[in-house]
């Protein structure tokens, strides 16, 4: 879930690092970016039962975090926080899209403020009962290139840990996978 509204952006990038590693690993993924499928303001009302909100982008994006056997935060840095985009699309999902779920965390901004959105995070996957990765990918302005089509991440020590960081997802991801299997409900026979 990638976290910035603004076009180009350098959280974006970041994660368009991370989707070329996995593709490189032949890991199926879905990419749900908050400036291309926006979602309304969490109602409440549909909290506990998700699948009966009036908007399809709540249905697929809960449908889609529901099936993932893992799952990728990536956020610029806004007040020292991650950004409200990421805490409404966040406020739309509940406990049951994320238990036991491998969470990997991805901030940009300078380090510090960086590292304090992967914390907070942190405290918010916890609460969900997801399993925040301990590596973490944290990037800064200086870790970027512009070009013609765009921002492109080029820190070679931030693509190592891109890499670690794919690594670890994978991992506990194949590790957790039969856990979530059986607690998947079963479609009625």
């Amino acid at each position: 879930i990638t976290g910035s509204v603004r076009a180009g952006s350098h959280t974006s990038a970041a994660v368009d690092a991370l989707a070329a590693v996995l593709r490189g690993r032949d890991v199926a993924f879905e990419r749900w970016d908050l400036r291309t499928r926006p979602l309304p303001i969490a109602d409440p009302d549909y909290h506990e039962q998700v699948d009966a909100h009036p908007d399809a982008a709540v249905r697929q994006l809960a449908k889609a975090a529901r099936e993932a056997t893992g799952v990728v935060l990536a956020t610029p840095v806004y007040h020292n926080s991650f950004s409200g985009a990421l805490k409404n699309c966040l406020d739309h999902l509940s406990i049951a899209e994320f238990t036991y779920k491998p969470v990997g965390l991805m901030a940009h901004g300078d380090n510090l403020s960086a590292v304090q959105a992967c914390d907070q995070l942190r405290i918010v996957v916890r609460g969900l009962n997801g399993l925040a990765l301990p590596v973490q990918v944290v990037t800064s302005h200086g870790d970027f290139v512009t070009e013609e089509g765009g921002i492109r991440l080029v820190a070679p020590g931030v693509l190592e840990r891109i890499n670690r960081f794919a690594v670890d997802l994978v991992l506990y991801a194949r590790l957790s996978e039969p856990v979530l299997r059986r607690l998947r409900p079963r479609a009625p026979t």
